[in-house]
């Protein structure tokens, strides 16, 4: 969670009009970090004193107080992450200003702050088109698929890892240190294993799919929490609109390729052989004709290379290949019954 929301929460938390889900979450944050619980506790002293001085005594411009807080945030992060968070008329803004200048006042500002939790984490994004494969500094892997972002902590010695997106895990076991992954509503945490997440902010729900191991899975829904967990071949859902954790889809047979370099095809559409392709080899290829999108495929790429794959797939069902001028595939034929 970014620091401006944070501050938002802790102003909803100290005018005691924050909703349960809210206050689980400013927590999570405080509980994240030494350096939260120092802030934390320190602007929640103030804000109590400040309780001691009367608005004829102290006079504060709001409009004042928020410009000088914005501008302690980088342009970076509120581009990034707008707040969503809005004070409502009915609080006490002599006290949400006054506590604002306050605590930006002491020394521990919002710059001083952002800057200190910003050096201790790395992130990494993928844009649109990229998929990307991560080794953390436990020897864990992660493949990263478009439009996603991974952010953890360089030290590392909490093995825990926040993600917005959709990503591949194979997780290096170690039983004394679980392996925690955190996304807006959701925590998956493990010892070691294969699974895949997906929590797309835009989308209804958030999957988890389990290929090897065992996951925990939890989601807080106001002060309760639930938990579930998920073994191999199996999937849960997390449906954001009635906050409950559910029986999802299980893992298809190549969902582990990006790591066993395999992909096994029986009776399977083309369509659906063609974007596992593109997903393992990261090379761009269209099916041309329609008809042949539901042509029924059965093969076994094992480590094999990407020529060697497109040529196979070429002679079992007498596709013509062309390569366009931007280094893909445009991939032709007959029209098969579906």
């Amino acid at each position: 969670m970014k620091e401006s929301l944070a501050l938002e929460l802790m102003a909803k938390y100290f005018t005691k009009e924050i909703n349960p889900e809210e206050e689980a979450r400013l927590m999570n944050w405080v509980e994240d970090s030494k350096v939260n619980q120092s802030f934390f506790s320190d602007a929640l002293q103030i804000w109590q004193e400040s309780e001691h001085v009367e608005p004829d005594v102290m006079v504060v411009d709001p409009d004042v107080a928020w410009d000088r807080f914005e501008q302690s945030i980088t342009p970076a992060e509120t581009d990034k992450e707008p707040p969503i968070v809005s004070l409502s008329p009915r609080m006490n803004w002599w006290r949400v200003a006054a506590a604002i200048l306050f605590i930006l006042g002491i020394g521990l500002t919002w710059q001083q702050l952002n800057y200190e939790q910003e050096s201790l984490w790395v992130e990494i994004e993928t844009d649109g088109k990229a998929i990307l494969q991560v080794v953390l500094p436990d020897n864990s892997k992660v493949l990263l698929e478009e439009n996603t972002s991974l952010r953890y902590k360089k030290s590392f010695v909490k093995r825990e890892v926040e993600l917005e997106g959709a990503a591949r895990f194979s997780v290096v076991s170690d039983v004394n240190a679980p392996f925690s992954i955190r996304t807006d509503e959701v925590t998956t945490t493990v010892l070691g294993t294969q699974f895949s997440i997906r929590a797309y902010p835009e989308e209804k729900d958030v999957a988890v799919r389990v290929t090897e191991g065992l996951v925990s899975v939890s989601a807080t829904s106001g002060t309760e929490k639930q938990f579930v967990k998920v073994a191999k071949g199996e999937g849960v859902l997390y449906e954001k609109e009635s906050k409950a954790l559910v029986p999802g889809e299980s893992p298809g047979p190549n969902e582990d390729a990006w790591l066993t370099q395999r992909l096994v095809f029986e009776d399977t559409p083309l369509r659906e052989v063609i974007m596992n392709m593109k997903a393992l080899y990261q090379v761009d290829l269209n099916l041309a004709n329609p008809g042949i999108h539901n042509c029924p495929v059965s093969i076994v790429f094992d480590q094999v290379d990407f020529d060697q794959a497109l040529e196979d797939l070429s002679f079992i069902l007498g596709l013509d290949i062309e390569q366009t001028s931007t280094g893909g595939f445009r991939i032709n034929g007959t029209s098969c019954t579906e």
